[in-house]
This record gives structure tokens, C-alpha cells and sequence, in this order.
């Protein structure tokens, strides 16, 4: 049985657009707050007004759910990490589109 959480990725990159994309995952031991022993938090930002543009995490005690630009909040059905992985990277091509066209 896991007695720690273990980093299993963690990158920062800065995106062509400008925008930042952070990613972090973690195995944790499994419990009722992280049922598949899974935490982590996907997050993409405007550095320039320091805005969250989309955030993916599953703190405890709300489990998965997603920020938005304006600030809502909304539940994300997980299933696996490659999943979640796809479906940020999906939500990021659509805030960065949105952002570029604001830019010209």
C-alpha cells in the first residue's frame, strides 16, 4: 500500500500563445477524498492578467471539478488520467484560440 503521495508528473510550459500551462498528478493512497488514488491539478493562466483561464483539480472535500475563465465551477467526471489529460488539453485549444483572437 502507498504511505505517501508520489509525483508522477509535473511540468510548466509556456505556450506559443503566451499563456501558461501548468500540469502536476500525483498518486496518493487511496481514500475517500481520492477514491482512485489519483490528485492533481491542471491549470492553464494568462501570466499577463494574471487570470485562470481553466483549472482541473480534484481537491479534497469537492473531489473533480473545473474552474472556468469567469469563475464558475462545475463537476468533471472522471474516468482515467489519460482522459482527464485529453480532455484539459482539448479545454486549453479552446482558451487558446479565444485568447489569440482578443490579442488581434
Amino acid at each position: 500500500m502507498l504511505a505517501k503521495k508520489e509525483l508522477l508528473h509535473k511540468s510548466k510550459l509556456i505556450l506559443n500563445s503566451g499563456l501558461v500551462r501548468e500540469i502536476v498528478i500525483w498518486r496518493v493512497p487511496q481514500n475517500k477524498n481520492y477514491p482512485e488514488g489519483i490528485k492533481y491539478r491542471m491549470l492553464l493562466v494568462d501570466p499577463h492578467w494574471k487570470k485562470v483561464l481553466v483549472l482541473l483539480d480534484n481537491d479534497a472535500p469537492k473531489g473533480h471539478h473545473r474552474h472556468d475563465s469567469i469563475g464558475g465551477e462545475f463537476p468533471y467526471r472522471f474516468i482515467s488520467v489519460k482522459l482527464l489529460v485529453e480532455d484539459f488539453l482539448r479545454l486549453e485549444l479552446i482558451q487558446e484560440k479565444q485568447y489569440e483572437n482578443n490579442e488581434n
